[in-house]
């Protein structure tokens, strides 16, 4: 899987390594400079290249390939405008200019397919205390207040605040949170699936955060432990593996983040992602455990299917069949507290470039 971060370096370095041969080609000479040099070639890619940078935007484009790019545009420029140039530096040059310009297309972020995507929630409204997805399988979370047993009376639905960007987003406090129950599980359980999000948390320092859950540590679940790492829980046929970026405060207190976390059990390696750029990658050789594939839905004591989950990891009724206790306060709910906006569950797992490319379009301007 491609780092961007990476590919755009190596841009830069591919660039300047173009230069210098070309400036060695330079000083052995070549051709004596005369009008019966032919620029034809290097003056149509010129006219091509600009064109493509007319339209390159950091939306679509690392901004360190952009820059790259639009040196070599000018390196070239400048040999068209050399009345001395000869044929040999010409013709170099265009080649050269060709690479440049196949190797900054291909560093374009990818766009995600409208089949990948499972549900997606943006937040923008709340209808009859619901609020609906897009995506090949839509569903309607419904609003809920917290569990009584726990916050008491001192709790309240969901609402809307200030998003990522001009939109909204939900914020859940005191239990809170967004229940999906008319869903078909097997289209939130394969061996290929990628999560993205924007989250704003009140304290990153708490280790029960959960963004978005199914069936809590018995099917898959996405949360920010202590020290504002994001957390990510599978359960396979082999076992229950837990993951974490191991970056210490890649969330913090109040401010808005972009994770992801993208998945492929086939080949065994989970990816998290922190504002478009992969931060920590596991496999079957750093999490032995890492292996089998999707475990099928959690049966649950209460012999129904449990909702799918957003801004909690369980519902209190659930959660009243366990034998332990640290759940039983307000501290120990495992809930979230803060916001979350543009909540995006796909059916495969997704590259760096198409990463980048959600982190760059929704990105606060």
């Amino acid at each position: 899987m491609k780092n961007f971060m990476k590919s755009a370096t190596a841009f830069v370095l591919m660039l300047g390594a173009a230069a210098m041969l070309f400036t060695a080609c330079e000083k052995k000479g070549g051709d004596n400079g005369n009008g019966d040099v032919d620029k034809t070639k290097l003056e149509a890619l010129i006219i091509e290249c600009d064109a493509l940078l007319d339209g390159a935007t950091t939306d679509e484009y690392p901004e360190a390939n952009i820059e790259a790019f639009s040196n070599a545009v000018k390196d070239a420029k400048a040999i068209r405008d050399n009345l001395n140039a000869t044929q040999s530096q010409v013709d170099l040059m265009a080649n050269n200019l060709e690479l440049a310009k196949n190797t900054f297309v291909g560093s374009r972020y990818e766009s995600i397919p409208d089949s990948n995507i499972i549900a997606f929630f943006d937040f923008e409204t709340i209808n009859d205390n619901t609020i609906a997805s897009t995506g090949t399988k839509p569903v309607v979370g419904v609003l809920q207040a917290g569990p009584a047993e726990i916050f008491g009376t001192d709790t309240g639905l969901p609402t809307l605040v200030d998003g990522v960007g001009e939109g909204n987003a939900v914020y859940f406090s005191k239990g809170n949170y967004l229940a999906v129950e008319d869903y078909n599980p097997a289209d939130f359980l394969m061996n290929n699936m990628s999560w993205s999000v924007w989250v704003k948390v009140d304290d990153a320092s708490r280790a029960n955060n959960y963004i978005v859950s199914l069936n809590y540590w018995n099917n898959w679940k996405l949360n920010v432990e202590n020290n504002g790492k994001p957390f990510f829980t599978v359960k396979t046929t082999t076992s229950t593996v837990d993951m974490d970026n191991e970056a210490v405060g890649s969330v913090k207190d109040g401010e808005w983040v972009h994770l992801a976390v993208t998945m492929d059990l086939n080949q065994h390696i989970v990816v998290f992602y922190v504002n478009g750029i992969a931060t920590k990658t596991w496999d079957a050789t750093s999490k032995e455990n890492l292996t089998g594939s999707i475990a099928t839905a959690y049966t649950s004591p209460l012999e129904r299917q449990l909702p799918l989950l957003i801004g909690a990891a369980t519902v209190y009724d659930e959660a009243a069949t366990w034998t332990w206790d640290s759940w039983k306060t307000p501290d120990g709910w495992d809930s979230l507290r803060g916001a979350v906006d543009n909540l995006g569950i796909y059916n495969t797992t997704l590259t760096a470039g198409q990463v980048a490319r959600l982190y760059q379009m929704q990105k606060p301007r």
